[in-house]
């Protein structure tokens, strides 16, 4: 099978693909440059059926027209005033600030007030225990009268002392 180049000519088997081939080059291809697309080149084939090249000079200057006619028409903008909150969010965080102060000293003041309670019942609890801790001298009771006496204890050896030399 032969290769051919960019630069051979194509040949192309297919009447029916020349008809059709031709017929849409027709618009693309000049009449003084008409060749028959069996002598055209590869790379030249490649790009004679494709969209004439566009006239770029005719797209900017429609599109320079239109610019044109858009800025004519174009309001300067005016910015707005804007307001920031932040003066009025200042006052409000202030006033919250004011209410948790407030909270804070109120709980401050009930802590307080528990722990001088708390310290004064410690203290009454203190005073009652030293007060029974403290040793006081109590009646004799009746029936300690009539209780059996103990031997004193000096007695108690002698005794024990006689036992033994007997």
């Amino acid at each position: 099978m032969k290769t051919a180049s960019y630069d051979s000519p194509v040949t192309i088997a297919s009447p029916s693909l020349c008809n059709r081939l031709a017929a849409s080059n027709t618009t693309s291809m000049s009449s003084s440059n008409s060749r028959s697309i069996a002598s055209m080149t590869r790379s030249q084939f490649k790009y004679s059926h494709h969209h004439p090249i566009p006239d770029y000079k005719a797209e900017h200057a429609l599109l320079e027209s239109s610019l044109a006619r858009r800025k004519e028409n174009i309001a300067p903008i005016i910015p707005l005033s804007f307001d920031l909150h932040t003066d009025a969010r200042a006052k409000e965080r202030e006033k919250f600030e004011a209410v948790v102060k407030e909270k804070e000293v109120e709980m401050d003041r009930q802590r307080e007030a528990k722990r001088k309670e708390r310290e004064e019942q410690e203290e009454r609890e203190l005073r009652e225990l030293r007060r029974k801790a403290i040793p006081k001298a109590n009646a004799v009771p009746e029936w300690y009268k009539d209780a059996p006496r103990r031997k004193r204890r000096t007695e108690q050896a002698q005794g024990s002392d006689s036992c033994r030399t007997e």
